[in-house]
C-alpha cells in the first residue's frame, strides 16, 4: 500500500531569491529617463530658469494676458464698444462656438502640431480682435469682424488645449496648484488692465455711441507683442 506523500512545510515559503517584480529606479535607469543632461547641470542660474517650469508658466500667462484677457476686455465694453451691440454679439457667439468645436474635436490636430506651434497659431490670431473692431467701428466693414472672430475662436482653442497640456505635464503633481495660480493671476490681470485702458481713453466722453478708435489700436499693439513668447513656449523636451 502506497503511503501518501507528506507535504514539507518549507515548500509553502517564498524563497528569498525569488523575483516578485521588477523595480525600476527612475534615478539611474537610463532607459526610462534617458541620459543625464550634463550641460543643464553645469549651466548658470539664468539658463536653468530659462528652461524651468516657472518660466514656461510665465510665458503661458503672458499669452493669456494679451490674448483671451484683452479680448474679454473688449467684450466687456458692451457690444464691443460699437454704437450698436447686435453685430458684436453675433461675432462673440461665433467666436465661442469655434473655440468650443476646436477644444472638443481638435485634440488630434493639436497633438500633431505640438504645444509650441499651437501657441504660435494662437499668437498670430491675437491682434485680429482689436483690428476687427477698429475696422468695423471706423469703416463699417462687418464681414471682417465676423471672420476675425471665427478665426480667433479657433486660435483660442489651440491655446486652451496647449495650456492645459502644459499645466498637467510640466509641473510636478505637488506644484501644479502654485503654477496654476501664477497663470490665473496673469490672465485675470489682463482683464483688469484692459478695463483700465478702456476707462482712461473714454472717461471724458459724455455723448452716447462707440468708444474712441484709438482704444482698439492699443489692443492690437498688445496682441502683436507676444509673438516672441509663443515661439519660446512649449519646449517640453527641454524643460
Amino acid at each position: 500500500m502506497a503511503t501518501p506523500s507528506q507535504t514539507n512545510p518549507d515548500d509553502n515559503k517564498v524563497p528569498q531569491e525569488t523575483t516578485l517584480g521588477t523595480s525600476i529606479s527612475h534615478a539611474y535607469d537610463g532607459e526610462v529617463l534617458g541620459e543625464i543632461d550634463e550641460a543643464y547641470l553645469r549651466a548658470p542660474k539664468f539658463s536653468k530658469f530659462y528652461r524651468g517650469v516657472l518660466f514656461q508658466m510665465i510665458l503661458f500667462g503672458a499669452l493669456s494676458f494679451v490674448g483671451p484677457a484683452m479680448s474679454d476686455a473688449i467684450s466687456n465694453l458692451g457690444g464691443g464698444g460699437l454704437s450698436t451691440p447686435y453685430l458684436a454679439n453675433l461675432a462673440n457667439g461665433l467666436q465661442y462656438a469655434a473655440g468650443c468645436l476646436l477644444t472638443l474635436f481638435g485634440g488630434p490636430l493639436i497633438n500633431k502640431f505640438g504645444i509650441k506651434w499651437s501657441c504660435i497659431v494662437a499668437a498670430v490670431a491675437m491682434p485680429l480682435a482689436g483690428s476687427a473692431f477698429y475696422v468695423s467701428a471706423r469703416y463699417h466693414v462687418d464681414w471682417y469682424l465676423l471672420t476675425a472672430r471665427v478665426i480667433g475662436g479657433f486660435a483660442s482653442g489651440f491655446l486652451y488645449v496647449a495650456e492645459t497640456t502644459a499645466m498637467l505635464s510640466y509641473p510636478k503633481a505637488n506644484d501644479r496648484g502654485f503654477y496654476l495660480g501664477i497663470w490665473s493671476a496673469m490672465r485675470n490681470s489682463g482683464s483688469v488692465i484692459g478695463g483700465a485702458i478702456n476707462f482712461s481713453n473714454n472717461h471724458s466722453q459724455a455723448n452716447s455711441g462707440g468708444i474712441a478708435w484709438s482704444t482698439y489700436l492699443i489692443f492690437v499693439g498688445f496682441g502683436e507683442s507676444r509673438h516672441p513668447d509663443a515661439s519660446q513656449s512649449g519646449r517640453g523636451q527641454r524643460v
